[in-house]
Parts: C-alpha cells; sequence; structure tokens
C-alpha cells in the first residue's frame, strides 16, 4: 500500500500529540491507574467508576493511538477528502468499542482474582504465565497477521459510513485478540502500574511493527522495535549527510 508522506504526517502528527497527553495526564495522575483493587472484598474492589473509566481511557489513549497510524492512513487514502473526518470517526468509534469491552473483562478478571486470593503471589505468577503464554502462542500471531489485513471500504453514502465502523471493529477485535493478556501486566502491579505500561507499549508497538509470519510458537519481543528504530535512523543519518560537489576532471 503506497501513502503519501504528507499524509502520513497528518496522521502521526494528532496520533503522536494524544499519546503524549494521554502519558502526561497519567503520570500528574497516576492513581487513576495505579490501584484498582483494595483489600476490602469484592463489592468494593473498584474505586471509582467514573474514575476507572477516565483511566482506562486514558490508558488506551496512551498506548493505543500510535497503532492507529496505519489503519488510519489506509482508510483515509481509500476516502474522499470530504469524507475524511467523519470516516476516522466512526473507525474511532468502532474500534474504542471493541476496547471498552474488552477492558470490561480485563476488570472483571482482575476484580475476580483479587477476591479469590487478594493477590497472593502465586494468583500473580499464574495471570503473568499466562500473558507470557499467549505471546508467545500462535494465535497470538493470527491475531497481528490479521491487524496488517485491510479489507475494502465502500466510497459513497451511508455504506461507507457502515464500512469504517465496521473497519473500526473488526481492526479493534484483533488488536485487542493480540493485546489483552499484555494489558493483564500492568494491572498485575498496582504500585509499578505506569513502568508496566512503558514495558507493554513497547512489546505492543514492536509486535505491530513485524511483519506478518506464519503461525507458530515462538518469543515476541523487542526485536522487530529494534531492527526497524536502526533501519530508521540509518535513513535519516543518510538523507542529513552533506553532499559535496562533484569535481569535474581536469
Amino acid at each position: 500500500m503506497f501513502v503519501d508522506r504528507r499524509e502520513v504526517r497528518r496522521v502521526y502528527r494528532p496520533a503522536l500529540l494524544v499519546s503524549a497527553l494521554a502519558w502526561l495526564a497519567l503520570l500528574i495522575r497516576p492513581e487513576l491507574m495505579a490501584a484498582h483493587v483494595h483489600d476490602s472484598g469484592m463489592l468494593r474492589a473498584i474505586n471509582s467508576y467514573r474514575m476507572l473509566a477516565l483511566g482506562w481511557f486514558l490508558m488506551l489513549a496512551a498506548m493505543m493511538t500510535p497503532l492507529l497510524i496505519p489503519p488510519i492512513c489506509y482508510l483515509r487514502s481509500r476516502t474522499f477528502a470530504r469524507r475524511r473526518g467523519r470516516s476516522v470517526a466512526f473507525f474511532a468509534a468502532g474500534y474504542f468499542t471493541v476496547w471498552i469491552v474488552a477492558a470490561s473483562l480485563l476488570l472483571a478478571i482482575e476484580v475476580a482474582a483479587m477476591s479469590w486470593s487478594h493477590w497472593s503471589s502465586f494468583t500473580v505468577a499464574a495471570l503473568a504465565a499466562v500473558a507470557l503464554a499467549w505471546q508467545c502462542s500462535p494465535i497470538k500471531q493470527i491475531c497481528l497477521n490479521r491487524c496488517h489485513a485491510h479489507g475494502e471500504l465502500a466510497a459513497f453514502g451511508t455504506e461507507a459510513d457502515l464500512s469504517a465502523i465496521r473497519f473500526g471493529l473488526e481492526h479493534g477485535f484483533w488488536c485487542a485478540g493480540s493485546c489483552w493478556a499484555l494489558m493483564l501486566l500492568p494491572m498485575l502491579l498496582p504500585q509499578a502500574h505506569l513502568p508496566a505500561m512503558a514495558v507493554v507499549t513497547m512489546l505492543v508497538f514492536s509486535d505491530r511493527v513485524g511483519r506478518p509470519r506464519l503461525p507458530s510458537w515462538r518469543w515476541r519481543g523487542l526485536g522487530a522495535l529494534i531492527r526497524v528504530t536502526l533501519a530508521e535512523t540509518q535513513v535519516r543519518l543518510h538523507d542529513h549527510r552533506p553532499r559535496h560537489p562533484s569535481i569535474p576532471a581536469a
């Protein structure tokens, strides 16, 4: 898929700004996500629904917004200029709807685990093992491959709006399928939530910049992100290398 560089800049600059503002908000108010669970029983496990919803929204905005740059570029490249804003809005609505449902399920797992064992070391180790196993599983690779597969989009009328919503729902579904286990890890570390979020963000981003591969059991770490970063650095250094005019032969 070819996308004009100027079009990419129109997408990644706002996306990175939204992500940066969400990270800043969480740094200023870490209590929004730092402690979901108390020791006072299941009915009081959630601090405040309003605060928890805000914390989850900021967490998703901080971690997931950069991942939306490729699909939004794809969407904009296949949408008439006058419809691009509304198509992106419909896509985002579908995407975050899926993640709201996924966040509710993850929170239910967290509350159930707390009520069962009050965050014993065994429970934390078990949930961490599940997250690591999913990170290595072939099912995760299937989800990652589907995140790279973008279908056709309608161009006109109501069908175009529905197509954008459907694209957001589908992309959100495969994204949540890929990332749900990693999203558990910050929840397991309420005293180190933000550092855990940073590590998970790098893992998720590394997963996404990697190329589609055959599903198999393998460790998926930061290798893809490191390779892409080094390649981009080499390109930028080459572009900024001073060019000396050639000297004609005598």
